[in-house]
């Protein structure tokens, strides 16, 4: 008997104090001219408790002679997006985020302030990602991409809920 009180108790403090995170993967074209093939990865997350949604990714910063070197496997300079999504637009609802996402393409890193802490710390610790930081961001089509950086933002994710 007194375990089951204690087991309820523990899990009304977990509910009170843990963060419930959702997060999702949005595959998208590469470019607004070629819709087909989904090969470019944004990475979402959710703060269910406080309403807050963000949306990462890592691309190349827009050029006209970047794409011969990307293709000849050359580093090009890169860099981490991050959007706010507004609290009416459904985490799962895939059209609506992209949608708004294309809409607000502007190419600049948009950091907005996050309550939420899980997010902040998940924020902040992208952005020094180890080969993303050590390399200066250079986007890579072969070694560092969009795929791995949606890789290396799951793994921290998972460290972090821990």
């Amino acid at each position: 008997m007194l375990y089951r009180v204690l087991f309820g108790v523990c899990m009304i403090i977990q509910y009170i104090y843990c963060e419930r995170i959702r997060s999702g993967i949005i595959s998208t074209a590469i470019s607004s001219k070629l819709p087909t093939p989904l090969l470019h990865d944004i990475v979402i997350f959710e703060s269910v408790d406080m309403s807050e949604k963000i949306a990462l990714d890592f691309t190349p910063v827009p050029s006209k002679s970047n794409g011969m070197k990307l293709l000849l496997g050359r580093d090009i300079p890169g860099m981490i997006r991050l959007r706010y999504i507004p609290f009416y637009i459904d985490i799962d609802d895939r059209k609506s985020i992209l949608d708004y996402w294309q809409e607000n393409d502007d190419s600049e890193i948009m950091v907005p302030y996050v309550e939420s802490p899980f997010l902040s710390k998940l924020i902040s610790s992208a952005f020094l990602l180890d080969d993303f930081a050590k390399n200066e961001y250079r986007f890579n089509l072969y070694k560092r991409n969009c795929r791995h950086f949606r890789g290396e933002v799951q793994k921290l994710y998972k460290k972090l809920s821990i």
